[in-house]
């Protein structure tokens, strides 16, 4: 399979360790959550130097090639089948994602450290 082969991505957080080669799918619709202004705002952010989290030939990807195919969404379903939902912890723009496979129901996330934070 080649990267070209792949129609959607999820992107949760969006970071420097989960965004770094994202400019190698260069067909797929990519899914951020709404959240995502730290990257879009026009003014650099006050709190976060864009340059660590999100390195600028990734941005210029994003903002050139990609821009037509960014969706951003928050609670629902991005494809049939599977959904996500806002977490609003470890980072703002975090999602859990949610499928069923196996007949069982599954949830990946990034921020799902403590019970409480899943359920």
């Amino acid at each position: 399979m080649k990267t070209d082969d792949i129609s959607h991505v999820i992107i949760t957080p969006a970071h420097d360790y989960s965004i770094g080669r994202i400019h190698l799918f260069k067909k797929a619709k990519l899914y951020f959550s709404r959240w995502y202004e730290d990257v879009v705002m026009p003014f650099t952010s006050p709190f976060l130097n864009r340059d660590i989290y999100l390195p600028r030939f990734i941005r210029e990807y994003l903002f050139e090639e990609a821009w037509n195919r960014i969706i951003l969404v928050e609670n629902q379903e991005v494809v049939k089948g599977v959904g996500v939902m806002w977490t609003g912890c470890h980072h703002r723009s975090s999602m859990l994602v949610k499928f069923e496979f196996d007949k069982r129901k599954w949830c990946i996330s990034d921020p799902a450290f403590i019970m409480a934070n899943f359920e």
